[in-house]
């Protein structure tokens, strides 16, 4: 019989906590930090977690995988960073996140929103210059009086973003 080897590694939760603060790729909030700001923000705003001056925006780069295949991994990591770069200059006082490979999550103010969710795409999808391969937006527009919580609102901006 062939001998097995292993390896297991420990680490105590406050430190797993705290190394899942910032995405190590990009440098932005990582997903359980942004959550709970974004929480922090609605609760700021309304005490029952409610969003009305904000909009949760999802921001998807469809066809990632042929980019990566095209261009190699490498390239991939260049090409999501700099839509983290993208992100950041755009939405300079915005709470943003990299969510998964090709997601990212955005709570802006809704003041000229959709003008900036436009020059987002346009540079990136300028950057990439591939057609089959593009970054889009979908975006959940709060009303003061709808009672969605945080997470589902960003929830509701993702499937905006995939249909």
């Amino acid at each position: 019989m062939g001998r097995r080897s292993g390896c297991l590694q420990i680490i105590s939760s406050e430190l797993k906590g705290s190394s899942a603060q910032n995405d190590p790729l990009t440098g932005l909030l990582g997903i359980r930090l942004f959550f709970r700001k974004a929480l922090m923000v609605a609760r700021r705003e309304n005490p029952k977690g409610r969003l009305s001056l904000y909009c949760p925006t999802y921001f998807n780069l469809t066809n990632f995988r042929l980019y990566n295949s095209l261009h190699g991994l490498a390239a991939g990591d260049h090409c999501l960073k700099y839509i983290a770069s993208v992100l950041q200059q755009s939405f300079p006082d915005a709470l943003i996140s990299h969510l998964s490979a090709d997601g990212f999550a955005v709570l802006a103010m809704k003041k000229d929103l959709f003008q900036t969710i436009e020059v987002v795409c346009s540079r990136v999808n300028a950057y990439i210059n591939n057609s089959n391969i593009v970054l889009k937006a979908g975006v959940c527009l709060v009303e003061e009086d709808d009672i969605y919580i945080v997470r589902h609102t960003f929830d509701m901006a993702k499937i905006a973003c995939d249909t």
